[in-house]
């Protein structure tokens, strides 16, 4: 059964508010216990030692964070059957694909580096 316009709509509304949640929580999150993103700023000794300290929850909040960047994806889709941008649905997806991408070679290389 296909999705009314409306429909259309309401998801791409829900998935925008819940993308934008999950990256406000996984920013505070992150802040909280990385110093996110200031510690970019320390040197890399210093990086790696504050990682390990908090490693899993480290991981868990980039991973949050790539989850909600992950959203831009089926927006972009179900925006482009509501337009007529094919354009607008290919940048959205590689936007999704990017940030995803972004976020999770942040931790996961540098967990199996560890090992």
């Amino acid at each position: 059964m296909a999705l009314s316009e409306r429909s259309h709509r309401k998801l791409v509304a829900a998935l925008l508010v819940l993308g934008a949640v999950l990256a406000n929580i996984a920013f505070i999150g992150l802040g909280s216990v990385f110093n996110y993103p200031d510690i970019l700023q320390e040197p890399p000794k210093e990086i790696l030692r504050q990682f390990t300290a908090n490693q899993n929850t480290i991981i868990f909040w980039f991973s949050i964070l790539a989850i909600g960047a992950g959203l831009l994806a089926p927006i972009a889709v179900i925006l482009g059957r509501l337009g007529s941008s094919r354009m607008a649905v290919w940048i959205g997806v590689l936007a999704a694909a990017v940030q995803v991408i972004g976020f999770a070679r942040i931790a996961y290389p540098v967990r199996c580096s560890r090992r």
